[in-house]
């Protein structure tokens, strides 16, 4: 997979899907959220069906006392545009629903794959939510 940031004349994007993850998290998660600092901007990745795109089992807190709190990510591609590619949160075991412009979220602690894709190419908006640690 390979990976672009996103640049700071997306500002408009980010303030709506902030506000959009802030909804989703007062009602299911109630996280306290500081917000997505500049060093760790949303990005579009792409995964490519002959590159084996995909990524294997990982969480997003990373080690130690990580403050990212909410992994976020959007479907761009039409789902008719290529296969396999599905996210799938282990703890729960289900795919993440597959149509344009859905947003996913769920705890940056919890184990996720993204199964590789077998045909064309799939982008996704990925990114992570922050807030005090939870140790």
């Amino acid at each position: 997979a390979s990976t672009q940031n996103l640049p700071p004349a997306a500002g408009w994007a980010v303030e709506r899907l902030v506000r959009a993850i802030t909804a989703i998290n007062e009602e299911i998660f109630r996280f306290r959220l500081w917000g997505i600092p500049s060093t760790d901007v949303p990005s579009i990745v792409r995964y490519l069906a002959d590159e084996g795109g995909h990524f294997s089992p990982h969480i997003d807190a990373g080690s130690g006392m990580s403050t990212r709190k909410v992994t976020y990510v959007v479907q761009l591609s039409d789902p008719g545009d290529y296969a396999g590619g599905d996210l799938v949160v282990q703890e729960g075991g289900k795919a993440a629903p597959k149509e344009q412009g859905m947003l996913t979220l769920f705890p940056a602690m919890l184990t996720h794959v993204v199964a590789p894709v077998l045909r064309s190419k799939r982008y996704a908006l990925i990114g992570w939510v922050h807030g005090p640690t939870l140790a």
